[in-house]
């Protein structure tokens, strides 16, 4: 099985990717970009996980947009673009193991 796992610029590619038919799934970790790639239609299973507090555009916004795409799962969390990053100011250790425990139970269904 093949996951792609993006954060930040790479999470947006890895959006990018869920419409090839080349992955099992992605997990797409705050990708600020995707708003400019709404139009994606993921073919595999597809989880994104944004930041409640970015600055350049509402998380909200782009749930709402995303909300009909098939085999995507949207969450955002309760902290800043970076936050399961340990070397980020904005790690939030609370919101990372809520974000990286939905990331390991969904890779887990995808892999067996």
């Amino acid at each position: 099985k093949v996951i792609i796992i993006g954060f930040s610029v790479g999470a947006t590619l890895s959006w990018l990717c869920s419409e090839t038919s080349q992955c099992d799934g992605v997990v797409s970790f705050y990708g600020s970009r995707i708003r400019d790639y709404i139009d994606v239609m993921p073919r595999c299973p597809t989880l994104v996980i944004q930041a409640k507090y970015e600055q350049a555009y509402n998380p909200s916004h782009l749930q709402q947009k995303l909300a009909s795409k098939p085999m995507m799962s949207f969450y955002i969390f309760n902290g800043r673009h970076g936050f399961c990053d340990r070397f980020s100011p904005s790690f939030n250790e609370e919101e990372s193991k809520k974000a990286m425990k939905l990331s390991f139970d969904f890779i887990t269904k995808i892999v067996g």
